[in-house]
């Protein structure tokens, strides 16, 4: 019922085109991801893997200022 009431609001619409753009951008580009990480090689997926998480350095320009205190 709801749907009928809405499909008549949604048809006269001159916006409804970006939504739906907004979709198809979106489904383009999470199916471009996807097949190329399923078609990528084991050792191009182990570099990605080892790259490091974080900073080593973060915590350490912290310190030594709170040393110099």
């Amino acid at each position: 019922m709801l749907s009928m009431m809405a499909k008549g609001f949604f048809t006269e619409s001159p916006l409804i085109f970006f939504p739906v753009l907004a979709l198809v951008i979106f489904l383009v580009t999470f199916t471009f991801i996807t097949v190329r990480t399923l078609r990528s090689t084991n050792e191009s997926l182990q570099h990605v893997a080892s790259l490091p998480l974080g900073d080593d350095n973060f915590g350490t320009t912290n310190e030594k200022a709170n040393d110099n205190e």
